[in-house]
């Protein structure tokens, strides 16, 4: 398979006005997820975040619907109907009670989906996307890397010294002598997730032949792995393996189906913890926790088999303690 470059279109008449004010929209969207702090208002608790969506779920409804986002595709229809299920599903489980807390679920729901859908429209905006990203990772780097062999989130440190408040720190035991970096996110998890995105579509927009591309590669792997975090790494690795199996086999993709196929049904009837639960064992670095989300899968799949309409809204789900 000949490999894909992404690179920025021919600007039109249409297109060179736009992406003055959705630049600036997707840059203060970028911004306002790296702000730690949040505030009290009106008994919901908003973040720099939700506060955006608040204030962009409208104007991106309006844009989508007045089709400058080009025509109403299904995904948009879809996404719409789920969130307004969630408002039912609320009402349903608790009444009025939690309205506020549904609403903000949902408009972070959309807005957060339209901001992609609105303001991300051509190969240029996409690479814009990315750029911000890698700046963010870049400037975040060491104070990452600084956690991990302190375990003191010191950004996290500033913005609660300057605005009184910010993320708690997550503590955890160190993994191969490491700490967990979480910078300016609410979990390592979640730091580690960001920067993993960013992993592929690097080398996907720029050529890693060269040192430019190949930097900005380095930083995004090293930024995922600072998380330390189980997922994030692997969901790199894997991004890497099919990379490197595109390039070798020059895109054999369903021979690597048909061999991911096999080795399924062979690890599921030779072992009897079948293909999850040796992932589990292997492939992650905190097999407690690991096997405690299976668990939680398995018994949250259960209720949601057992109330198929209503779900269960903010009630907790039965399992083990």
């Amino acid at each position: 398979m000949q490999k894909t470059r992404i690179s920025s279109p021919t600007s039109t008449p249409a297109s060179s006005a736009a992406p003055v004010g959705a630049r600036v929209l997707l840059a203060l969207f970028v911004f306002c997820l790296l702000i730690p702090s949040s505030w009290e208002i009106a008994g919901l608790r908003l973040t720099t975040a939700r506060i955006y969506a608040l204030c962009m779920i409208i104007p991106l409804c309006l844009r989508l619907l007045a089709l400058q986002s080009g025509r109403i595709q299904p995904v948009d229809v879809l996404l719409m109907l789920h969130a307004f299920w969630i408002m039912i599903s609320m009402l349903a489980n608790h009444g009025f009670s939690e309205v506020p807390i549904s609403g903000m679920l949902v408009v972070e729901l959309y807005s957060g989906f339209l901001v992609g859908r609105v303001l991300i429209r051509d190969a240029a905006a996409f690479k814009r996307l990315f750029q911000l990203l890698l700046l963010v990772m870049a400037v975040l780097l060491p104070f990452a890397l600084y956690e991990m062999i302190n375990e003191r989130a010191i950004v996290q440190e500033w913005f609660r010294s300057l605005f009184g408040s910010a993320h708690p720190k997550v503590y955890h035991a160190p993994r191969m002598g490491f700490y967990r970096a979480q910078t300016v996110m609410q979990h390592p998890i979640l730091w580690g997730v960001f920067c993993s995105i960013a992993v592929a579509n690097v080398v996907a927009i720029w050529s890693i032949r060269r040192p430019g591309g190949l930097l900005r590669f380095g930083i995004a792997i090293v930024a995922t792995f600072s998380s330390v975090s189980s997922g994030a790494v692997l969901g790199a690795l894997i991004q890497v393996g099919l990379m490197v199996w595109g390039w070798i086999t020059k895109g054999a993709w369903k021979t690597l189906l048909l061999g991911f196929a096999a080795a399924w049904v062979f690890l599921s009837l030779a072992s009897n913890r079948g293909p999850i639960g040796l992932m589990v064992s292997y492939l992650t670095f905190n097999t407690n926790n690991a096997w405690g989300r299976i668990s939680n899968w398995r018994h949250g799949n259960d209720e949601a088999m057992a109330t198929p309409k209503y779900g269960i809204g903010n009630s907790d789900c039965t399992r083990p303690d």
